[in-house]
C-alpha cells in the first residue's frame, strides 16, 4: 500500500515519472490488495485536484485516506472537501485516527469534533425527547379548539404513539445512539420520526410534530453551518 500511495502522490521522491507501466502496475496491485475503494480519492485527486468523492459505505479509514489525499495533493477545495467528509465521520474518529501512521498527520480535528458535539447537545436538550415536556400535554389542535375534554386535550394517544415511534427508532429512552453516529446519520434518524408518527391532531395541528420539525430545522441549520478546515502546511 505504501508504494501504491507514493506512486499516486505527485511529490514523491521515489517515482519521478508516472509512466503507463507504473499506472498499470498500480492498477494490478490495487486489485491484488483489494484496496480499490481506498484508492478512489487518490486516483480522482491525481486526475483532478478539485475532486475527492466520498463513496457510500466507505469505512472510517477509507474516509480518512480520502481526506489525506486532498491534504497531500494540496487541493484548492480542501476546506469544502474536509467539511463534506466530516459530516460522515463518527464522533470517535479522532482517537481512532491517532493510531494510524498516515491519518495522524491530518490537521487538528477539534473543529469537526466541536461541530458534532453541538448537534448532540441540541438533541440532548431538546424537549422533544423529555417525557415531562409540556409539548406532550399541550392541547392537540389549534389554541381555539375547545371541543375536547381535558383528558382528550392532553391527548394520551398521541403521547403513546410518539413514544412507540421513538422506541422503534431506538431514540428513547436513551439518546446514546446520536453519540456514536456521524452527523449525516443523526439527521437521517431524526427525520424518521416524522415518518413513524402519523398523528395530526383535531385541527390537523400537533404540537409534538411541530416541535419535532423545529428540531429537524435546527439540526439541518447546524449541519449546514459546519465549517471545514483551511488547507494547512505539510508536516
Amino acid at each position: 500500500m505504501d508504494f501504491i500511495l507514493s506512486s499516486l502522490y505527485f511529490k514523491t521522491n521515489r517515482i519521478s515519472n508516472k509512466t503507463a507501466v507504473i499506472i498499470a502496475w498500480v492498477a494490478i496491485q490495487s486489485d491484488k490488495c483489494d484496496c480499490n475503494a481506498a484508492l478512489i480519492p487518490w486516483i480522482s485527486g491525481w486526475c483532478d485536484p478539485n475532486r475527492f468523492p466520498l463513496e457510500d459505505g466507505m469505512e472510517l479509514r477509507d474516509i480518512g485516506l480520502g481526506l489525506f489525499a486532498a491534504y497531500l495533493f494540496r487541493s484548492p477545495n480542501f476546506q469544502i472537501v474536509s467539511v463534506h467528509y466530516a459530516k460522515n465521520l463518527p464522533p470517535d474518529f479522532a482517537s481512532r485516527w491517532e493510531e494510524d501512521r498516515f491519518l495522524q498527520r491530518l490537521p487538528d480535528p477539534s473543529r469537526f469534533r466541536r461541530a458534532m458535539l453541538k448537534i448532540i447537545d441540541i438533541l440532548h436538550n431538546g424537549e422533544q425527547f423529555g417525557p415531562d415536556s409540556h409539548q406532550w400535554l399541550a392541547p392537540c389542535g389549534s389554541s381555539s379548539s375547545k371541543s375536547s375534554s381535558n383528558t382528550q386535550a392532553e391527548c394520551h394517544s398521541r403521547t403513546n404513539a410518539y413514544l412507540r415511534a421513538l422506541t422503534r427508532l431506538d431514540i428513547w429512552p436513551s439518546l446514546n445512539m446520536f453519540e456514536e453516529l456521524p452527523v449525516n446519520h443523526d439527521v437521517e434518524e431524526i427525520e424518521k420520526i416524522l415518518d413513524e408518527t402519523n398523528h395530526s391532531g383535531n385541527d390537523g395541528i400537533c404540537s409534538v410534530l411541530i416541535s419535532v420539525k423545529n428540531l429537524i430545522r435546527k439540526v439541518h441549520q447546524n449541519r449546514s453551518s459546519m465549517e471545514g478546515v483551511p488547507l494547512p502546511t505539510l508536516t
